[in-house]
């Protein structure tokens, strides 16, 4: 391994580092199980762990020592299974019971079963290993992928859903399914087809902008800082996915040095710290303020168009 790096590979992996320390503690605080929902304990261990976890990854990207950036990296392989294993047994739960299988909780289960596929991508790039061909520059995108698009784009649509309530409605649905299937048919086809690339991330971008859309909705209820969060995070959405949209055309796989800058600045930051990083948080906030979706935000919903569509 070198022991400098280039500007663009230090601000992927800061924004890696960002995912794990911020992004993915903000994702476990807010999804969190509801009252009488599986894998409560285990949820709240696993929220323990992962603040450490993040330590050692963090760890792991800044060393130059091969052998302890793979060992520093282990704990938050065994962290995101175990966030994952919080996401199955969710998803199995409501399998059992249909009535509690909407779409926005199995968005928000689907993002806890996509983490580990991120953490596997780290330890493949900071071990100096190849897996489907990929190695170096293209690992650690892969990582970021499934740790913004994949654990906290489908948290956060999930926890929308919690605060739309019973009335979400037919765009945020439609939000639910083509952001929680595009993140994995994204990465599906960077590595087979380039059509299937082209397809899945304009289908990802389609997600987010009705994703964007369900934020104004919860915005409109919402006050102070928590409806600008809310609405920074709809306006960084659409500008995020518009990006990916625009390198997906041409293919990941192949980015020069030029592409991949204005990827790493005005897609994967804007999404770190702008819709998913803003979003989150507002949630968070949301939640602790009033319990969704509240009597009043019930009613104000209740006025918007959306939410008489069936």
């Amino acid at each position: 391994m070198e022991p400098s790096l280039d500007p663009l590979t230090t601000l992927a992996r800061a924004i890696l580092g960002l995912g794990a320390g911020i992004v993915v503690p903000l994702g476990l605080a807010a999804g969190g199980p509801r009252e009488g929902e599986a894998g409560r304990p285990l949820h709240a261990f696993a929220r323990k762990l992962a603040s450490p976890a993040a330590v050692g990854l963090m760890v792991s990207l800044v060393t130059t020592d091969p052998t302890l950036a793979s060992l520093a990296c282990t704990p938050w392989l065994a962290l995101s299974a175990l966030v994952a294993l919080v996401g199955l047994r969710r998803l199995f739960a409501r399998l059992r019971s249909p009535a509690r299988a909407d779409l926005g909780e199995l968005a928000l289960d689907a993002g806890y079963v996509y983490l580990p596929v991120g953490a596997a991508w780290a330890f493949v790039y900071r071990s100096d290993a190849s897996l489907f061909g990929f190695t170096g520059m293209q690992a650690l995108l892969t990582a970021n992928h499934f740790h913004y698009a994949g654990f906290g784009a489908c948290v956060l649509v999930g926890i929308v859903g919690r605060r739309l309530g019973p009335g979400a409605g037919l765009t945020y649905r439609a939000a639910a399914v083509l952001t929680t299937a595009a993140v994995a048919l994204v990465a599906a086809g960077i590595t087979l087809s380039h059509a299937l690339e082209v397809f899945a991330a304009w289908a990802l971008v389609l997600g987010v902008a009705l994703t964007a859309a369900s934020l104004v909705r919860v915005a409109r209820v919402a006050s102070g800082v928590v409806r600008a969060l809310f609405a920074i995070s709809a306006l960084s959405g659409l500008v995020a996915a518009g990006f990916a949209a625009h390198f997906a055309t041409g293919g990941f796989a192949h980015l020069d040095a030029v592409a991949l800058r204005r990827m790493l600045f005005f897609h994967a930051l804007v999404n770190a710290l702008g819709f998913v990083g803003a979003g989150l948080t507002a949630c968070l906030l949301a939640a602790r303020s009033s319990p969704p979706p509240g009597d009043q935000g019930r009613k104000a919903l209740s006025s918007s168009p959306e939410t008489t569509t069936t």
